[in-house]
């Protein structure tokens, strides 16, 4: 697929991708941000692809993105209501040690 077959692609099919997520989701940031993705996964896999099949294949890959993109959030979410904010009478050891979990935990996400 050349840059020019796929600028055509993503003008005929971006907005129904992100429509679908949108959908999906009720998020239209969300929605936006994995039909990009959706799109530059399918340019990196672009010597791979069928192009008798590209429609289902963006659709395909846009919902397995957002479900990957939906655990991850209910990951988190699960995480950050476990934290325990404001522990009284940390030591001040314990206090350094929970600004590093937090600061690595931050990175990560």
């Amino acid at each position: 697929m050349t840059g020019t077959e796929f600028k055509q692609l993503f003008e005929t099919h971006f907005d129904a991708v992100r429509n679908y997520i949108w959908y999906r989701s009720g998020n239209p940031e969300l929605a936006s941000d994995v039909a990009q993705e959706t799109f530059l996964k399918l340019w990196e896999k672009r010597p791979y692809a069928d192009k008798t099949k590209l429609r289902g294949l963006l659709f395909k890959m846009a919902g397995d993105i957002f479900i990957s993109a939906y655990r991850k959030q209910t990951t988190e979410l699960k995480f950050r209501m476990n934290i325990k904010p404001g522990f009284e009478n940390r030591t001040p050891e314990e206090e350094l040690h929970y600004r590093e979990l937090k600061e690595k935990y931050e990175k990560i996400l």
